[in-house]
């Protein structure tokens, strides 16, 4: 684990020189949902990925300050059904997957720059692909086929893509 081989080099490197915020990195970038954030697992060489904010920040009975987050990718010929490909034109940093299916609660304290957002009606065209339900055409950029099992190479992607989003999620994701 901890890879980022899935933030494109250019947006990495300007992540790196990008100045920080003196303050909480909320005064400077509230979080709010749909917004592209770069996510860091805890620990030097812990994973970075870009994430969708499912739901913006909620505290739940622990007291510590979540996001639900959506998994996202540059591998976009990976896409299932579930997934949707969105690029620049949609709010999207650069040509990525949304794994709809992927979706877990993170610490919003793991949530770092924001690098772009999706339009409320792609959002909702989002959520409503992730869960299987039916959505119009016209509102769905890219998606992918069904996964039809373990043959399939993206069953096996889906899976390495899952112990990713643990990792950035940490413990307090599966309560």
């Amino acid at each position: 684990m901890g890879e980022n081989r899935r933030i494109p080099g250019w947006l990495a490197e300007a992540l790196a020189e990008a100045p920080r915020p003196a303050g909480p990195l909320e005064r400077e970038w509230p979080l709010a949902a749909g917004q592209f954030r770069v996510a860091q697992a805890p620990g030097a060489g812990g994973a970075r990925r870009v994430v969708l904010v499912a739901r913006a920040p909620f505290r739940p009975a622990t007291g510590v300050r979540m996001c639900s987050v959506l998994l996202c990718s540059d591998e976009a010929d990976m896409a299932a059904d579930t997934d949707i490909v969105v690029g620049p034109r949609h709010g999207a940093p650069f040509r990525m997957l949304i794994h709809g299916a992927l979706a877990m609660p993170a610490e919003a304290g793991r949530l770092g720059a924001c690098v772009g957002g999706l339009p409320r009606a792609l959002r909702r065209a989002v959520w409503r692909a992730g869960a299987g339900l039916p959505c119009p055409a016209e509102l769905l950029p890219g998606r992918g086929l069904p996964i039809r099992g373990p043959g399939d190479a993206r069953w096996h992607h889906v899976l390495a893509e899952l112990e990713v989003l643990r990792e950035i999620s940490g413990p307090i994701g599966w309560l």
